[in-house]
């Protein structure tokens, strides 16, 4: 019996499975059995009777999957995944089928369960019916599910009933939760089945309900019965409370039961939004509820849920507040503030009772940072800086604790960037630096890996913040003092490994690292000191980033000009610092730019490293002003020695990059952060940039680089070969182009034929990557548009030697020899069709729309 009730699944599973055409001729030609199927399915289910056995549950799983096969079967195929019959009309024509299918749920063994719950999903995926039909079936299946009830919560073994009850419960819903937002005396019933089946069988259940009132949310809360506002959602968010829980014999996570990444996407992922619609209902409400919980904590781990949970919300707690102010939510979170400054001292309360809960504190702090250095009417400033300090001491006495420092580093960020206005005094801020700088000094550090994140970057990051919201005198003198003990380890770091590693060794990749992270505390001090032209002038002093780089200078020399330090990664943060300032100054560090560019230019010699070549296009840019209006750009009048200076170390650079890649180094990486860099030269300093006598090798080699399989270097070498073809109207009529607009014609009516047969042989073999077809396409669109009658040959020619020969090339030559050419736009799209013919993803009578 059973193997029939399979044969008969399998042929309505393959009658579906076909093509639409024949699957609509399948249907017809079985609808008229499906009848006898159902009233056979309906004989074996009373042969059956409540008898169990294994042989029994997986026959009855053949039985449900047999009979949802054949309901899916619609001659008139608009009914998408579902079956063709409504749970009204299924209810009404098959009633005892309809009860035994929702028994079946219960039936774990054979499949039976996973196959009753597909079919009731599927049921609720189909035809809909009038209002009243709804409320008919839906009370139906609510039924069938409560019936369940006892078992689901009971047993021990009630999981996987449990999770059935709820898979079909979130199918009801989405087919009909504004019937059953309702809320009558059934669906009130499901409703707490189904919370109640979450608190006692957990996270397996929860992350299948999860969508159940995800769905309920939908419906506005002014049309649900009033059970189903408050009083569920007070409910759901106890039930989730102890959802995201940790067990209470959790000590770490390396040796738990639990999965880290596993626990962490369900309470981010599932609970925190669930958590977030329960405060959008409850508001005030929902921070009562976790701050009972909260004072009832018996161990850690409630203490550690309590703060995530007020965490959940706190970006839309924030909105609200900006846009209403609360008088219940801002003194709860104001008690709370204060009660966490009180726990500082390990074990002195519940939030410093274990790391894990410091760590979750850490997080709460940063999530209500925007709301703690708020502006307004209604906020305190005395209140706010009291509170501020507070919570920062509550930081800072979280870095030794290894499981809390990273997030304890971002949140003193946030908290420093929000109430930097608080902090700023220079008594203030002196005790915070001295302070923070005596914590950190506890914090266990290793550098076992380039990945690893260093906490102190944002530490120092947070107080940079603090450092530009104030006057620039005081800003000069704070950023001097906040990078002494950074460049002091510096100097002991480089004192240790003098003796331990030869002169013209470089250190091993730990010491490196650790070199590294120091120079990048220094590009992290600077990044944030942005401050106004006019705030410079008026105070008369030097801009705060120059400050910072000037008493870094002399030991940032020392250590870029030792072999010992000339690691890759130590060169990167020593460029990193470069750009900082650069960025952070702007006009400003016009003075420093020349001993920077002689300074990177015999570092580069010495290191050829590719990350020295962006503080210099950061300098061309800092250096150059650009008019809109007349389309021209060149070295700010106030800066007359950096061009000099500028030519001379792109040349240097230039020339050692090109020589070391046709050597064969095929240092590729390098080459691109010199087609960058030449650039960004051509662009913001025209002048000195077309008039270099080095620039043609750079493009030389770009031409090179067409034929990579690399997307990187490929795409650097066509945006410099297009902006040297197509600066744009404006820049065209500038003086620095016309001037040298012979140099570029004559290079290019030499190079254009290299080029042009480059593109197109390694596009053609699908070398070139597809990201890059459409920039190389407009190169050769613009060059033909530029003298037609010349470049056309080289590309006929290109193309003729392409191997085999391409299926396109006389219609494809028709379309370039047509005069005028094809506007710009079509040509490109026409390059790219004719590649795409060359590879096998196009079709050769695609080129005839070009012809119109």
């Amino acid at each position: 019996m059973r193997a029939g009730m399979e044969l008969l699944a399998l042929a309505a599973e393959a009658c579906d499975e076909a093509e639409t055409s024949s699957r609509r001729e399948l249907a017809m030609a079985c609808a008229n059995e499906g009848e006898r199927v159902l009233i056979t399915v309906r004989e074996v289910f009373s042969a059956c009777g409540s008898a169990r056995s294994r042989q029994t549950d997986a026959l009855k799983a053949s039985c449900v999957r047999a009979a949802r096969g054949w309901l899916k079967l619609d001659p008139s195929g608009d009914v998408g995944g579902g079956l063709r019959l409504s749970p009204t009309e299924f209810a009404v024509r098959h009633g005892q089928l309809f009860g035994d299918v929702l028994q079946c749920l219960a039936i774990e063994s054979g499949g039976c369960g996973a196959a009753a719950v597909d079919f009731l999903v599927d049921l609720h995926q189909g035809r809909s019916g009038g209002e009243a039909e709804e409320f008919q079936a839906m009370n139906a299946v609510t039924r069938g599910l409560l019936a369940h009830a006892s078992a689901a919560n009971d047993s021990d073994d009630g999981v996987s009933l449990a999770r059935n009850i709820c898979l079909v419960a979130v199918a009801l819903s989405e087919r009909c939760v504004s019937v059953l937002a309702r809320g009558d005396e059934d669906s009130l019933a499901l409703v707490s089945l189904i919370l109640s089946l979450m608190e006692r069988h957990g996270r397996e259940v929860t992350e299948v309900a999860v969508d159940f009132f995800l769905m309920m949310d939908v419906v506005g809360v002014s049309s649900r019965h009033e059970s189903l506002r408050a009083p569920m959602h007070a409910r759901l968010t106890e039930v989730l409370l102890k959802q995201a829980t940790l067990p209470d014999d959790f000590t770490t996570w390396a040796v738990a039961n639990e999965d880290e990444d596993t626990f962490e996407r369900f309470r981010e992922h599932v609970v925190a939004d669930l958590l977030d619609n329960c405060y959008g209902v409850l508001r005030g409400q929902y921070f009562s509820i976790i701050g009972s919980a909260l004072g009832a904590a018996q161990n850690w781990q409630a203490a550690e849920a309590g703060a995530f949970a007020l965490r959940a919300p706190a970006s839309r707690v924030n909105d609200d507040l900006e846009d209403a102010p609360s008088e219940e939510i801002e003194t709860f979170l104001a008690q709370l503030l204060s009660t966490i400054s009180e726990h500082t001292t390990d074990n002195s309360g519940l939030f410093s009772s274990h790391q894990l809960v410091r760590a979750g504190t850490c997080r709460l702090i940063a999530s209500y940072a925007n709301w703690l250095g708020r502006r307004g009417p209604t906020a305190n400033s005395v209140a706010q800086a009291a509170r501020a300090r507070g919570v920062l001491m509550y930081i800072t006495s979280s870095f030794p604790h290894p499981p809390a420092w990273s997030r304890a580093a971002l949140a003193f960020k946030s908290v420093c960037s929000r109430c930097a206005r608080h902090l700023k005094e220079p008594s203030t801020f002196a005790a915070l630096l001295e302070h923070t700088e005596r914590c950190i000094a506890d914090v266990r550090l290793t550098f076992e890996s380039e990945d690893d994140e260093d906490g102190r970057a944002s530490v120092t990051e947070g107080l940079a913040r603090v450092i530009a919201a104030m006057p620039v005198q005081q800003a000069s003198e704070a950023s001097a003092r906040l990078i002494a003990p950074v460049l002091a380890r510096c100097k002991r770091i480089a004192a240790e490994m003098a003796p331990q590693i030869p002169p013209n060794q470089i250190a091993h990749a730990s010491a490196a690292r650790a070199m590294a992270a120091e120079l990048a505390l220094i590009a992290a001090s600077v990044r944030f000191l942005e401050f106004l032209p006019s705030a410079t002038i008026a105070s008369s002093c030097e801009h705060p980033a120059i400050s910072v780089l000037a008493a870094a200078w002399p030991t940032l020399e020392e250590i870029v000009a030792k072999r010992t330090w000339q690691a890759p990664s130590v060169i990167k943060a020593a460029a990193e610092i470069y750009v900082a300032a650069l960025l952070s100054a702007k006009e400003s560090s016009v003075n420093m730019i020349v001993p920077m560019l002689e300074s990177i230019a015999r570092t580069f010699m010495a290191t050829k490293c590719a990350s020295l070549l962006e503080p210099i296009a950061t300098a061309i840019e800092v250096a150059s002003i650009s008019s809109p209006e007349s389309g021209t750009s060149e070295l700010l009048p106030s800066a007359p020695h950096v061009g000099a200076t500028l030519s001379a170390a792109f040349s240097q650079i230039a020339c050692e990059t090109v020589r070391g890649v046709r050597s064969g180094s095929d240092d590729w990486d390098l080459a691109e952060a010199l087609f960058s860099t030449a650039r960004t030269f051509v662009i913001f300093a025209p002048a000195q940039g077309l008039a270099n006598e080095t620039l043609f090798e750079v493009l030389d080699l770009s031409v090179a680089a067409l034929e990579l399989r690399e997307y990187a270097p490929v795409r650097a070498s066509l945006a410099l070969l297009n902006a040297i073809i197509s600066p744009g109207e404006k820049s065209k009529r500038s003086a620095p182009w016309v001037a040298n607009a012979c140099r570029v014609d004559e290079y290019f009516l030499s190079r254009g034929p290299l080029a042009a047969n480059a593109i197109l042989r390694a596009a053609c073999a699908e070398i070139t990557p597809r990201a890059c077809l459409r920039p190389a396409a407009s190169f050769l669109a613009t060059l033909l548009h530029t003298a037609p009658d010349v470049v056309t040959p080289w590309i006929i020619t290109a193309i003729d030697a392409l191997e085999p020969i391409h299926p396109a090339r006389e219609r494809f030559a028709a379309t370039l020899a047509r005069r005028p050419p094809l506007p710009h736009p079509r040509l490109v799209a026409a390059l790219c069709d004719f590649v795409f013919i060359a590879i096998g993803v196009g079709d050769v009578d695609d080129l005839l729309a070009y012809d119109v």
